[in-house]
């Protein structure tokens, strides 16, 4: 997730309406760190926008823009697929059991080589923002505020 030209994908293709799939180890029986983890992605969107679905065995089609599907209850490999549509971004975490940090993160629906998406000047502010060091949780929030407004 620390490579741009990720982030813009996911971003850009979250925010133009497709499905924002997040699938997660968690064996721990807290689900407020991935809510955690996946209130940041709601700040992107117009607020009201986001349609959250949390499942624990595959679903079906469904109106959510953000999916939390948990498979640490899962045993198989089959069981692990959900049901996407070809434009659904798929991001998998892995969450440490000892001190709940993202032990790993992998897109798994990577972007093609060759990409001619222009990418929305609302997306450019975020990526910066999100670049910026120097910035605080609140003057982030602001930013994403500020921007959502302006060109949403």
């Amino acid at each position: 997730l620390n490579d741009i030209k990720h982030l813009q994908y996911i971003l850009y293709n979250w925010i133009i309406g497709n499905q924002l799939i997040i699938k997660y180890t968690n064996r721990i029986d807290n689900r407020e760190f991935i809510r955690a983890f996946a209130s940041v992605f709601r700040l992107f969107l117009p607020d009201g926008c986001c349609h959250l679905i949390e499942a624990t065995n595959p679903i079906a089609s469904c109106t959510a823009n953000l999916v939390l599907f948990d498979t640490g209850f899962i045993t198989t490999t089959n069981e692990r697929e959900v049901n996407h549509d070809n434009s659904s971004i798929i991001i998998t975490i892995i969450v440490d059991n000892i001190d709940y940090h993202i032990r790993e993160a992998k897109l798994e629906t990577l972007p093609l080589l060759i990409s001619n998406i222009t990418v929305p000047t609302y997306v450019k502010t975020i990526i910066e923002a999100l670049t910026d060091n120097s910035l605080d949780d609140e003057a982030f929030e602001a930013i994403i505020t500020q921007h959502k407004i302006k060109y949403l």
